[in-house]
């Protein structure tokens, strides 16, 4: 699926797990992620992501900055476009992780 097809399709609003709504999570991995010092893992809504387009979602979240900052800057552009277009925008709702040195 094109990320075009992904922003059309008729369940591209269909919630099949969620953060937060149990004490456990039941998280499915396929395999090893591997990552270095500084690399950033994003996790949103639809919120957020149906804003943009992906490459400009990727160099924001990618910008030097601490993550707050970038969140925030990235809250601040997505908010503006809801209020551009009307104001009907959806929640905005994200995670970013910066990836650290392992200290074993």
């Amino acid at each position: 699926m094109t990320e075009e097809q992904a922003r059309l399709s008729d369940k591209s609003n269909v919630i099949t797990r969620s953060l937060g709504t149990k004490l456990a999570l039941n998280v499915e991995m396929t395999g090893n992620l591997s990552y270095k010092t500084g690399d950033r893992f994003f996790l949103c809504t639809d919120g957020i992501w149906s804003m943009i387009p992906e490459s400009e979602l990727i160099e924001m979240i990618s910008e030097e900055g601490d993550v707050e900052s970038v969140v925030v800057n990235l809250f601040e552009k997505i908010n503006t476009i809801g209020i551009e277009n009307g104001g009907n925008h959806d929640n905005l709702t994200a995670a970013l992780l910066e990836m650290e040195m392992n200290s074993k």
